[in-house]
């Protein structure tokens, strides 16, 4: 599921500001096109649209499920020049599977964005990497069992 930023453009006037081509799981191409904000100095995405590339493809709610959000947009603030990325999934792994540091840290992640934003973090985490909200507290736990999150965490 690598993608591949093909635009990106802050503060571009009515366009996306970036835009990435992705494959799915199952070999269909779209195109995920994401509008970028930083609200009293946070991070993130305020629209998204999804284009499927494929002929004859409807996006589904596994499709969704698998879109990496979280690499894009962390790709897309890092630099305007972006190199695929051969992890793309944010999501972190299936069930069953042991959550790696990259997991973890983007769950930390989530979880600052959402602190710093006054929102629920585990209906956030939850949204953001599409698993349920008792998953989302889980992975939260293990952030912090592992040392991602901890009580001095500063706001990013």
């Amino acid at each position: 599921m690598p993608f591949c930023l093909e635009r990106s453009l802050l503060d571009n006037q009515g366009r996306p500001d970036v835009v990435a081509v992705w494959d799915d799981d199952d070999g269909n191409q779209w195109l995920v096109a994401l509008d970028l904000k930083v609200v009293g100095g946070v991070q993130g995405c305020s629209a998204i649209t999804v284009t499927a590339q494929t002929p004859g493809c409807l996006l589904s709610q596994s499709a969704l499920r698998q879109i990496p959000l979280a690499e894009i947009e962390r790709a897309a603030f890092k630099t305007d020049v972006i190199e695929p990325t051969p992890r793309a999934s944010g999501r972190g792994p299936q069930s069953g599977m042991a959550l790696t540091d990259d997991d973890l840290q983007a769950v930390a992640d989530a979880y600052i964005t959402a602190r710093n934003q006054r929102i629920p973090v585990q209906a956030f985490v939850a949204d953001r990497f599409g698993v349920a909200v008792s998953t989302a507290a889980k992975r939260i736990a293990a952030a912090r069992r592992r040392g991602f999150i901890t009580p001095d965490t500063p706001p990013k």
